[in-house]
């Protein structure tokens, strides 16, 4: 078998779909043309760079050349006869196909040559960015609670009041972390929660009010449990409970601990932990 006829079974030697005798006598001409088995190896490589498009893509310096004076051989024998073999066309547009990839590859090599100076990737490679997925939380910052946004630059939010809501604040993410304050002024504990866009709810957190509540015995919804405790401890309490109208009971002492509180509420199907320095998470098993 002659170099120009091995190249025509490069997509089915490696695909393994090849004769056994057909299969040998390709072997067997890899192994007696240095040259050919090269253009194999970078075949193979160039496969392999299909198959896996995702991570940090390394283009030989010199791919292209090859490629293109690949296709200017192609395109010579093409001319040469008639009758092209169906191995022969499709290893033609296989070759066109590994000249676009470079092609993309080299520009986005050329136009960043340092892409990311922490990932290790440097000239003649392609970095590959990660998706940024949306976090929407909150935290003690400075004295004051403020809602934390990761999401997609321009993603836009807003702060509501649960009760009738009013809106609080307007909020539009930028290249960073958003990070914005809330503050509640009433007198009493009050509910704020953050929706995107689409009107989706993205965080339920309550506030206490301005004066210390004394309800530490009662029962009513999952939200009115969480009202009351905090105003009575004086913390806030972002909630993840399935079900804020669910009916719950209560009865706290006035100096039970977090681990207290939390052992109570747990036969009614609900958990209460710290997720940050002073606030904590409500919410169901």
């Amino acid at each position: 078998m002659n170099a120009s006829k091995a190249r025509d079974f490069f997509s089915a030697f490696y695909e393994g779909e090849l004769s056994d005798g057909l299969r040998e006598a390709f072997e067997r001409a890899l192994a007696t043309d240095a040259a050919l088995k090269l253009e194999y190896d970078e075949f193979c490589t160039t496969m392999q760079l299909l198959s896996e498009p995702e991570g940090d893509i390394e283009v030989p310096s010199d791919l292209h050349e090859k490629i293109m004076a690949r296709l200017d051989h192609q395109a010579w024998e093409s001319k040469q006869t008639i009758k092209t073999s169906l191995w022969s066309r499709w290893g033609l547009a296989m070759v066109g196909g590994m000249a676009a990839v470079a092609i993309v590859a080299g520009v986005l090599s050329i136009n960043n040559p340092r892409i990311d100076s922490t990932s290790g990737a440097g000239i003649g490679s392609v970095s590959i960015p990660k998706p940024i997925v949306e976090k929407v939380d909150a935290a003690f910052v400075d004295g004051s609670v403020v809602v934390r946004i990761s999401a997609k630059s321009g993603s836009t939010y807003s702060v509501r009041k649960l009760a009738d809501n009013d809106l609080l604040a307007d909020l539009k993410v930028g290249s960073s972390t958003l990070t914005r304050a809330i503050v509640n002024e009433d007198l009493n504990a009050q509910a704020f929660k953050v929706i995107d866009a689409k009107g989706d709810e993205k965080l339920l957190i309550v506030l206490p009010g301005t004066t210390q509540g004394s309800n530490l015995k009662g029962e009513g919804t999952v939200m009115d449990l969480s009202l009351a405790m905090a105003d009575a401890f004086r913390t806030p309490l972002v909630i993840r409970a399935s079900d804020v109208s669910k009916s719950v009971q209560w009865d706290f002492k006035s100096d039970s601990t977090l681990s207290e509180r939390s052992s109570m509420l747990e036969s009614q199907g609900l958990n209460l932990s710290l997720i940050g320095d002073r606030i904590s998470l409500l919410s169901s098993f």
